[in-house]
């Protein structure tokens, strides 16, 4: 299933489903830990990218996920290998890099 195609606001109530399924958290911290739960996510996607660019000329590292990461399962794993080295994701890689060029001023928050 690719999340992109996935509307915004399904993803949303599925992770705050998910969230409150898995944890008892109390109201007034429920959007603190989807933010923590977010940013977590997304380092971890950003670390395994960087390993599968790292090592995309050496087809034979990318079989197996990383030792750190070897809970994750072999389909999932080649899945998302896939679509780090598909045309589409190099586009969109792309793109956002020129975005992101464009900008005079680093954003920090706290």
């Amino acid at each position: 299933m690719d999340l992109r195609k996935v509307p915004k606001d399904s993803k949303e109530k599925k992770k705050r489903e998910y969230i409150q399924s898995s944890f008892d958290v109390d109201d007034r911290f429920k959007r603190q830990c989807l933010q923590i739960a977010r940013s977590s996510f997304h380092s971890f996607r950003y670390n395994l990218t960087r390993h599968v660019k790292k090592y995309k000329a050496y087809p034979n590292r990318l079989r197996n996920p990383p030792l750190l990461y070897s809970f994750i399962q072999k389909g999932h794993w080649d899945a998302f290998v896939n679509d780090r080295l598909s045309k589409e994701f190099k586009t969109l890689s792309g793109l956002q890099k020129e975005r992101r060029a464009l900008n005079l001023y680093n954003h920090h928050l706290g």
